[in-house]
């Protein structure tokens, strides 16, 4: 019986339900092969990207203490991103430890050949389906219909209306009675003098639910709902140069628009290793920020 590990990955906690799956159909395919399940490892919230993770020291340790022949993975994508994999596999050749997976072509010299292109093939897609998100999400804005992926903002729900095909989709914003007037209270406070901490104060003495329900504001909160574009009437004039003329012509001139942004703020990781993320906002914007409309009449906008 040829020692063996069992590794699975999850890029999020949200999808770390997926691990027992891979793990179960990894004992079930291995169960009729010459092979002893000596360790079974995982990795969730991990960058597919790094090859430091907790889950790939631990397979390491393993190797070099000679407990382990070969590790197994449900694709070969669960060890990460080319080249993560072929490095890591060059590292534990130096234990006589092999990487398989499921879909590895049954190993070896060849196998290892066809995992490189797989790998590289993979990494394609990957950019593929970012350019095509970025496509899609830029087609719907020129249209001016709101494209999925973001929360509703504090002060609005979403407006129905009928796509070019004629599906029932999100066109836009239009005010919420329950909640807009707090946020025209924000603005009326604040433009009156009063600090963040006092409009914080007087909304969580007054038992007003924040935008998640709960009854503790927080001056961030507060901060950004000052400071967002989608709150701020904007002009048809001031639209003119952010707009494709066509979603242009189509407003009406006597309203007033607020703008929700895509694209304009990024994030990356403050370290190779860590998980935390650095938010910063792009000034100037190129052509992955695309600007949406969220329609507020002029009367009732903030």
């Amino acid at each position: 019986m040829i020692p063996v590990a069992l590794y699975a990955r999850a890029s999020t906690d949200a999808q770390q339900h997926s691990v027992p799956g891979q793990l179960s159909e990894l004992r079930e395919r291995l169960a009729d092969m010459d092979r002893e399940i000596v360790a079974e490892i995982s990795d969730t919230n991990e960058k597919r990207h790094a090859l430091d993770r907790p889950g790939l020291d631990q397979l390491r340790d393993l190797a070099e203490a000679g407990l382990i022949k070969e590790i197994w993975s449900w694709s070969h994508d669960r060890y990460g991103s080319f080249p993560v994999p072929e490095v890591l596999a060059v590292e534990l050749r130096d234990f006589d430890v092999t990487l398989r997976s499921l879909d590895d072509n049954g190993g070896g010299e060849d196998g290892e050949d066809m995992q490189v292109i797989k790998s590289l093939f993979s990494r394609r897609e990957q950019r593929d389906r970012v350019r095509r998100a970025g496509r899609g999400r830029r087609d719907k804005s020129n249209r001016g219909e709101l494209h999925g992926g973001h929360r509703r903002r504090y002060g609005f729900t979403f407006k129905k209306g009928k796509n070019q095909r004629g599906a029932v989709v999100s066109v836009g914003y239009e005010p919420d009675p329950e909640t807009m007037p707090t946020v025209v209270r924000i603005f009326e406070m604040i433009s009156s003098g009063e600090s963040l901490h006092s409009v914080r104060r007087t909304f969580e003495q007054g038992n007003i639910p924040n935008p998640s329900g709960g009854q503790l504001w927080s001056r961030t909160t507060i901060r950004n709902i000052v400071n967002e574009d989608i709150y701020r009437p904007h002009s048809l004039g001031e639209l003119e140069s952010i707009l494709p003329p066509a979603t242009v012509a189509a407003l009406d001139p006597s309203r007033a628009y607020g703008i929700h942004w895509s694209g304009k703020k990024r994030s990356k990781f403050k370290s190779s290793r860590g998980k935390q993320r650095l938010v910063y906002e792009r000034h100037a914007l190129s052509g992955s920020a695309f600007p949406w409309i969220s329609l507020a009449p002029a009367s009732t906008a903030p």
